[in-house]
């Protein structure tokens, strides 16, 4: 649960007209959250009734990330992100008790336009722990949807497919884990 949390917001635009524009820059300087203080975390951007662009950073030793998202909203939407996280350790910020001393990094960048794509990339996504690394080039998703049907594509440095079809993402996803959470009752899914 959170405990505490210190937050300024600084606005200048026109929030009430008819443009409803406004520039923004905020910074959460202390946050308390399952026994973890974090690093603070800035906000800074601009939000209008169609469109936001907002850059989102934390510089700490468990939590390092900088993420930019854009956001657009006319007839349909339209959504990016570039998130570097050059640091992300769960356990040190009491998101999990396993693994203490697992640490992550990586590059995410994705695009969302309703009805038609969905586009996720990961690059240099490493785990390392008192064991070694693990290294992951690079992992892509895609999906283009033309007339209702799906056409999704898997790269990466260990698998590469194609699944197309009319397509539920929800019972796409449980039909993976489903196998998965039987034959490999430990990975808890």
């Amino acid at each position: 649960p959170l405990k505490e949390c210190n937050f300024t917001l600084s606005s200048k635009g026109n929030i009430h007209g008819e443009g409803n524009y406004a520039a923004f820059d905020a910074e959460i300087g202390s946050l308390l959250f399952k026994g973890h203080r974090y690093t603070p975390i800035k906000a800074r951007g601009n939000i209008n009734r169609q469109q936001a662009k907002i850059n989102i950073s934390t510089k700490g030793e468990n939590l390092d990330v900088n993420a930019q998202i854009a956001f657009q909203n006319r007839q349909k939407t339209i959504a990016e992100a570039n998130i570097e996280v050059a640091a992300f350790n769960p356990h040190a910020l009491n998101l999990c008790e396993a693994f203490p001393q697992d640490t992550f990094s990586f590059s995410l960048e994705s695009k969302y336009a309703q009805g038609k794509e969905l586009k996720i990339e990961f690059d240099n996504f490493v785990h390392a722990n008192s064991t070694g690394k693990e290294k992951v080039k690079k992992f892509f998703i895609s999906d283009n949807i033309t007339n209702g049907q799906h056409n999704i594509s898997l790269h990466s440095d260990f698998i590469n497919g194609n699944i197309v079809g009319v397509l539920n993402y929800n019972e796409l996803i449980n039909s993976f884990l489903y196998p998965l959470g039987k034959h490999l009752p430990t990975a808890g899914v």
